[in-house]
């Protein structure tokens, strides 16, 4: 009996022992699994890094063909700007010159204004009288146009009830059609 105890204990032991070392293992994959992630972690980081690098140097070289490019620019303006000023002192002076002549046109346009403005205060005046024999004649139409509605509104009134009537009539024609069809069934059937 104490020998067979014993055995049992030592089948509990080994059940014990077999379960750790499953235990063990399974924290031993899992350690495992962690530095895989952590080495795919550093090559990502590390990836993400050079990136930012290259980027960096690419946004630096970018930088100094766009001020280099902008200096260029600034020379042309500047150059342009000198040009342009000879062109406006020469055209200033033109202009200075030919104030006189502009300003004997300009009272020439005033004179003529006036006798526009004369005129078109006739053609207001005009189109007075225009508008109100418009509105007079306006009225006139408006008063047949009234007359012609009222005789409207009584022949639609005309043309509905004719419309009610021949409805009526064909829903008379319907039915009696129905039953002579009903009627020729029934004489068909009878000969058959």
């Amino acid at each position: 009996a104490m020998y067979a105890a014993a055995e049992d204990g030592d089948a509990n032991q080994t059940k014990l022992m077999a379960k750790e070392l499953s235990q063990a293992k399974v924290e031993l994959e899992k350690v495992a699994l962690e530095k895989k992630q952590a080495a795919t972690d550093r090559a990502k980081a590390e990836a993400t890094e050079k990136t930012l690098n290259e980027l960096c140097e690419s946004e630096k070289k970018a930088k100094e063909e766009y001020k280099a490019q902008l200096e260029k620019v600034v020379a042309e303006l500047e150059k342009s700007r000198a040009e342009h000023k000879a062109v406006l002192d020469e055209e200033r002076t033109k202009f200075a010159q030919s104030t006189d002549q502009w300003r004997g046109k300009i009272h020439d346009i005033k004179v003529r204004r006036d006798k526009l403005d004369i005129l078109n205060n006739e053609a207001r005046e005009k189109l007075a009288r225009t508008e109100s024999a418009l509105r007079a004649s306006n009225a006139a139409h408006s008063a047949q146009g009234e007359l012609w509605s009222k005789r409207e509104v009584v022949l639609r009134a005309a043309v509905t009830r004719l419309q009610k009537f021949v409805k009526s009539l064909q829903g008379q024609v319907e039915r009696y059609r129905e039953k002579l069809e009903v009627h020729n069934n029934r004489n068909g059937k009878i000969g058959g």
